[in-house]
């Protein structure tokens, strides 16, 4: 620390705290504020990738930032290559969410807010994985699988992906994150300190600034640009809580900054803080995706509908809409699927259901419902699902 006093201003803030498996503990940290600001490269200074982020989404107390910037990552990319035209094309977090990790998307997790989100099966996940899954399975549209959270049982859709990429490339230094962002947007985890990250959201971003501060989490983010405000440089980074944070849904993050934990005798590292083992950025694990060219990503495509059982040779038509089935699609004929409930019954016998459950069906019906099976129908679809509502019909 006195060495660093020669180069940068350095703050100790004791009194800090750091969660570790839920719990916080004591621990310490050091802020040093580089004296020599780093110079922004000329090719960087009218760089700026807001305006193809798209629409700010709200991920409110779920865990799933990665998701949202992984799909935001993509999109914006092939907008700022040129390989993409449409402004209105949203890649579809849930695909993400639903997909990457099935064992913990079965898994309840424990929630303080009980109220606003009683049951949670989201997960945190990281970037990496979530574009690793886009390179081997591709991404759907938002319109095809849309964003409703982490219900327990999520629709079982039938995939059709929209896009692939070719692979994702990972780098951990300033200079590098630099050259990338000359071209797309870069994906980044940001380490959360409280209270600051509330306090400062309109200011600029330094990590641990005050006793007391709380280490709670990495974010997912997106850096879109990098720019310079008194003599500090800072990157702009974009949030996934809606647009009433920070810089309409955006922070300024310094890089002029490093935090350097600073544990004390006898204390045990938290995983957390091993990324301050020495002095660091509050940004780091930085990733992009490598995206095809339209040519290359048609072949990708054909090459996934020819090799995939789930996708080889079926006429998505000949497949129910999930999402209709529960009441979800708001697409109508413009639906990949189908919307005729006839199609599940295809092939399907009565007597495969058991027995005992149509007699029951059957002696719950009345007598005027039997006489008017639409209104029935339309009774039974608001009090049960879509395939009870089949087997009521066939018994009428």
């Amino acid at each position: 620390l006195i060495d660093a006093k020669t180069y940068s201003h350095v703050s100790i803030i004791p009194d800090c705290r750091v969660k570790v498996k839920g719990v916080y503990q004591p621990t310490a940290y050091a802020s040093l504020r580089s004296k020599k600001q780093k110079l922004i490269p000329d090719y960087l200074r009218y760089v700026d990738w807001k305006k193809i982020m798209g629409a700010l989404r709200d991920q409110e107390d779920h865990l799933f930032c990665w998701a949202i910037v992984v799909s935001e990552l993509i999109r914006a990319a092939r907008i700022a290559l040129g390989i993409e035209e449409d402004m209105d094309l949203v890649f579809s977090p849930q695909d993400l969410i639903d997909n990457v990790d099935p064992i913990q998307r079965k898994n309840l997790r424990e929630v303080r807010n009980v109220i606003m989100h009683p049951h949670h099966y989201c997960y945190p996940d990281s970037m990496k994985n979530g574009l690793d899954y886009v390179v081997k399975n591709g991404l759907q549209k938002e319109e095809d699988r849309p964003l409703l959270g982490c219900m327990h049982k999520p629709p079982d859709t039938h995939r059709i992906p929209e896009v692939f990429i070719k692979d994702y490339k990972r780098f951990s230094s300033l200079e590098d994150m630099f050259a990338v962002v000359k071209t797309q947007p870069v994906g980044a985890s940001l380490a959360v300190f409280h209270p600051e990250i509330m306090t400062r959201e309109k200011q600029m971003y330094r990590g641990a600034e005050t006793s007391g501060s709380r280490l709670s989490s990495f974010h997912s983010v997106s850096i879109v640009r990098i720019d310079e405000e008194n003599g500090e440089t800072f990157a702009w980074v974009r949030f996934s809580s809606g647009d009433w944070t920070g810089h309409d849904g955006y922070y300024k993050v310094s890089l002029d900054t490093l935090i350097w934990n600073l544990p004390r005798n006898g204390e045990e590292i938290a995983p957390s803080n091993k990324r301050f083992l020495k002095p660091s950025c509050l940004l780091s694990n930085f990733i992009y995706p490598i995206v095809f060219t339209q040519e290359e990503e048609e072949e990708r495509r054909k090459k996934a509908m020819s090799s995939s059982p789930s996708l080889g040779g079926v006429d998505p038509k000949s497949t129910l809409c999930e999402l209709f089935k529960a009441g979800q699609c708001q697409k109508s004929f413009k639906c990949n699927f189908s919307h005729d409930l006839s199609i599940q019954r295809k092939g399907e016998k009565i007597e495969n259901k058991p027995r005992d459950m149509l007699a029951e069906l059957k002696a719950a019906i009345p007598e005027a419902d039997k006489r008017a099976p639409t209104a029935y129908y339309m009774k039974w679809m608001r009090d049960r699902d879509a395939d009870l509502a089949y087997w009521v019909n066939e018994l009428d």
